[in-house]
């Protein structure tokens, strides 16, 4: 047979074996390997306390005067900084900060009678800023002095890097969520572990925590009706502890995402400022509607939530095309809107370059100028949302006052309220 011309021989079809992404995913592990072992590494983590605060801050962050710090650690009734071999003293320490909040009886939070907030920034779609949002947001309630848990229920475990902890490497199966889930572990607390914030505990992630999807799923078909309250449940078991219960959940819907909307007092969706992502988000509102009509049958009882908002995310300050799409957010949406935007910078991405967040950073890795609006932005944003918190207790209270002056009758049978 004579040779066929080149130009015109079939084409043969490439094809990509499981043996080539096998490869691909062991250099990708590889890969997040040696970042993680850079000298920014999860030792660097684990050992610190956080950022410092001068004493003008510290006194700011507790609402007293520089000299009544002084004077309560003259009097012994406060444990100072230590000192440097220059004799000048260290910045103050988050757990030092708290101690004077304990002392003068200022520390925010719930008080009795209070359950604490679980809130989630979730939308069902990757690269809104979700997990980015979550442990910067929990950090800032940490820094104001909540008592807050950061619940990784991401596979990926984003959230879990973000706070030292290699989710592969460090992190097994069986101190995730999962044991809990599938019913081998009857509460939370074995997950539970400290990070370098003072105040601020991490329920852990790794791609074992998928598996409980499937088994999430089968609960599901084999007519397992307590499925879908398994994380509720299980955050009921550890919760006393703290102030808010922060999730962070899969960027897609599935088993977990649908658990986590079951166990939400309240949801900020992150909105990038442009027309693909606009578009989505009524996708989402629908189709969040939908769930919850679906899991308050499942439930027997409707599905209600604190607070829905949606919070511009990623957005660019002077962008005309940020800047028209955000108006028409604010024009659709209104009061359901956050005021304030989630503000794109440099700052954050040098921050999780380095498997940290803005808030753990010393100082500025950019300009001066533009670490100070990086800050003040988040400070914004989660400001707002520690507002949101604080309202519905101050809701609740109201209603539980009101339930008390509310007279009631009774019969042979039954009390109740008139």
């Amino acid at each position: 047979m004579a040779d066929q011309n080149p130009e015109t021989a079939p084409t043969v079809r490439n094809s990509i074996t499981l043996e080539a992404i096998g490869r691909i995913a062991d250099e990708s592990e590889n890969i997040i390997a040696r970042l993680q072992n850079n000298p920014i590494d999860e030792e660097a983590h684990l050992t610190a306390t956080g950022r410092g605060y001068t004493i003008t801050e510290a006194a700011r962050m507790i609402g007293k005067t520089a000299e009544s710090i002084r004077k309560a650690e003259k009097q012994g009734k406060l444990e100072p900084p230590a000192k440097r071999e220059n004799g000048r003293r260290e910045p103050y320490t988050l757990h030092q900060v708290n101690a004077m909040r304990e002392y003068w009886d200022c520390r925010p939070g719930r008080v009795t009678g209070d359950d604490p907030i679980r809130f989630s920034f979730q939308n069902f779609k990757g690269g809104v800023g979700k997990t980015t949002l979550a442990c910067h947001c929990a950090q800032y309630l940490a820094r104001s002095g909540y008592r807050v848990l950061l619940v990784d229920c991401d596979s990926q475990g984003s959230s879990t890097i973000t706070f030292g902890y290699h989710p592969d490497a460090d992190i097994d199966g069986d101190e995730t969520l999962l044991p809990y889930l599938t019913g081998e572990k009857e509460s939370l607390h074995y997950a539970v572990r400290g990070t370098h914030w003072d105040g601020l505990d991490l329920i852990p992630a790794n791609l074992d925590l998928y598996s409980a999807e499937y088994y999430l799923a089968a609960m599901g078909r084999d007519g397992g009706g307590d499925w879908i309250s398994r994380l509720d449940d299980g955050l009921g078991t550890v919760e006393d502890d703290y102030d808010v219960v922060l999730i962070d959940p899969p960027p897609a819907l599935g088993m977990i995402s649908l658990s986590v909307l079951r166990a939400l007092d309240g949801l900020i969706v992150p909105t990038p400022p442009a027309m693909y992502d606009f578009h989505s988000t009524g996708s989402f509102f629908r189709m969040l509607e939908e769930v919850m009509e679906t899991v308050g049958n499942h439930l027997g009882e409707p599905v209600e939530l604190d607070f829905v908002k949606i919070l511009i995310s990623k957005h660019i300050s002077g962008r005309q095309a940020h800047e028209f799409v955000s108006s028409l957010m604010v024009e659709s949406y209104g009061n359901n809107v956050l005021q304030n935007p989630f503000v794109q910078s440099a700052e954050i991405d040098n921050a999780s370059s380095a498997w940290k967040t803005v808030y753990d950073l010393d100082g500025p890795t950019a300009s001066r100028q533009t670490y100070k609006r990086c800050v003040e932005s988040l400070d914004s944003v989660f400001e707002e949302v520690r507002e949101l918190i604080d309202a519905v207790w101050q809701s609740r209270r109201s209603e539980r006052k009101l339930s008390l002056t509310m007279p009631v009758k009774t019969d042979k049978s039954r009390t109740e309220v008139a």
